[in-house]
């Protein structure tokens, strides 16, 4: 017994030891280093374009790349208009995250003011938000589903023009809208984008929108994003839905939690 006793405490030291050797200094992930051959994306990002949520409704509500109104239909600009109307009145539209829901595309590159960070490797490249954890698949070189069923952050495949990663989703739910007051799209959407790296320090994309059953013609805009340091990493994101109460039209009273 007492040999048994001390093989197993010389095994527990040696193993103890052993694991503290063989565990590596904490590094630091550098998100600026890539392995692929594919021009260099990857880090983490924070959107440069944010418009605080207290600022008027009227500067929070999307333009065109040349600073016109979307080419909405008759139908999807009075809704879009009415729910701006309603924030003033203070019932703001509440958006899928405010459900707990994700935001969807386009929406997740749109405004959210959490960073979110681009993974690559050689047939992939992969976006993790920290808001609702939300995450998305782009593959590299293969080719749209021709009949998908509509989900949250539809279905992306990618290529490389240049310096420039070319996306197009399809196959996006319309309980999503494309920004976080509200303005709606059908399930017929069509996101593409050209994304790259406009410097060391900042990534542009460039998102068009072509939707027939919500807008009159295709249309972009420009978003972009600030490079965060190695230090940076994605937190845990936790959302309580009992928190904001969302009403039959839609609008949300966003309570803070006592």
């Amino acid at each position: 017994m007492k040999y048994l006793c001390a093989t197993l405490a010389a095994f527990w030291l040696s193993s103890a030891a052993y694991a503290e050797r063989a565990q590596p200094p904490t590094a630091h992930y550098d998100a600026t280093k890539n392995s692929t051959n594919q021009p260099n994306i990857s880090g983490v990002w924070l959107i440069k374009d944010y418009v605080l949520n207290t600022r008027p409704q009227a500067e929070r509500l999307l333009k065109t790349i040349d600073g016109a109104q979307p080419p909405l239909q008759d139908w999807a600009a009075k809704l879009y208009y009415q729910r701006a109307n309603d924030a003033d009145a203070g019932h703001p539209y509440a958006p899928t995250p405010a459900q707990c829901l994700p935001p969807g595309m386009p929406a997740m590159m749109l405004g959210a003011p959490y960073p979110f960070q681009i993974i690559q490797s050689p047939g992939l490249v992969l976006t993790v938000h920290m808001e609702e954890h939300a995450f998305r698949f782009i593959y590299l070189g293969e080719s749209l589903p021709p009949d998908p069923d509509p989900i949250f952050m539809g279905y992306s495949v990618g290529h490389w023009e240049g310096d420039t990663l070319v996306v197009d989703t399809v196959g996006l739910t319309d309980r999503t809208t494309l920004d976080f007051s509200g303005l709606p799209h059908t399930d017929q959407l069509r996101v593409h984008e050209r994304i790259r790296r406009v410097n060391h320090n900042t990534l542009e994309d460039v998102l068009t929108f072509d939707d027939p059953g919500a807008f009159t013609k295709a249309w972009s805009i420009r978003r972009t994003y600030a490079l965060q340091g190695p230090e940076e990493r994605i937190q845990e994101y936790v959302c309580e839905t009992q928190h904001n109460p969302v009403d039959a039209n839609g609008a949300s009273t966003f309570r803070v939690k006592p």
